[in-house]
């Protein structure tokens, strides 16, 4: 028993408190609440998801990251105007160059994952901490993603980061550019695109991982025929009942303020009783 309350004390003091933060004023970032969700038909999305010129060319414009025949997302790394440290545009010099909320203001859309995700990206307020491993702030090569999660009905976060690493870990890492004289390679499929390909390893098993394709540059240019190949997917086959209806959040509240940036402000509001 000694040795067990000893090696729960080792982790809470290793893993959980290096990992906990309180998230509140004067930095914190909008609530969820002041989000609404919307859809938009794939054919309007160089409408409706952001893009510019502000991030580094190898991430410039939208991508398509493209699971499997039922599932598929969009995003862009473009200048939102949330708060809290969120989608800078350019990479900043700080432990994570890149904060990126999922289905965030514009920048994120899924088709296909249904109203479970949805709900789950809401009571966790998930956000994405980019963690440079390879290259520079203006020519990134390979990043960790760090989920960042808050914990339902308190000011807190937690960051599956130190001792999480067999757990769960995300990279990305860049696999293509359309540069002539670099050391990356034309995509076979997509020649004109940057492509960049995200893994997963859980439990010390890494995947096969799926490409983040691009498919509009930072001037809002279709880059084909990734582009085509992008709408042609997203109305076809197994997604064909979807109608190619992104889902989306919009921020349609900027100033919105709270103490807690989650949607769920108290454990009184949380649904089932949680």
């Amino acid at each position: 028993p000694l040795l067990f309350g000893g090696v729960v004390v080792d982790i809470i003091e290793q893993c959980i408190l290096p990992n906990l933060y309180i998230d509140g004023r004067p930095r914190n970032a909008q609530p969820r609440s002041a989000y609404e969700e919307k859809t938009f038909d794939v054919e309007d999305i160089k409408d409706v998801i952001r893009f510019d010129k502000k991030p580094p060319k190898t991430m410039e414009g939208i991508f398509w990251l493209n699971y499997d025949e039922f599932f598929a997302e969009v995003t862009s790394f473009a200048f939102t105007p949330e708060r809290g440290g969120l989608n800078p545009g350019r990479l900043k010099n700080r432990p994570y160059p890149l904060r990126q909320r999922v289905l965030g203001d514009r920048q994120w859309a899924q088709i296909g994952f249904g109203p479970e995700i949805q709900f789950l990206v809401d009571l966790f307020d998930v956000k994405f901490n980019y963690e440079l491993l390879e290259g520079t702030l203006k020519f990134p090569i390979k990043f960790r993603i760090i989920f960042d999660l808050a914990i339902p009905g308190t000011c807190f976060r937690f960051q599956l980061k130190d001792c999480f690493e067999e757990l769960l870990n995300l990279e990305i890492t860049l696999q293509n550019t359309p540069r002539e004289g670099d050391q990356w390679p034309d995509h076979p499929d997509y020649p004109d695109s940057v492509v960049w390909l995200r893994t997963t390893t859980t439990l010390g098993n890494t995947g096969p991982g799926y490409e983040a394709i691009q498919i509009v540059n930072g001037m809002g240019m279709e880059l084909q025929p990734a582009y085509d190949d992008f709408i042609t997917a997203m109305t076809t086959g197994a997604r064909a009942p979807l109608n190619g209806e992104f889902v989306y959040n919009e921020l349609t509240d900027p100033l919105a303020e709270c103490v807690c940036p989650g949607k769920f402000q108290t454990f009184d509001e949380l649904p089932f009783g949680i």
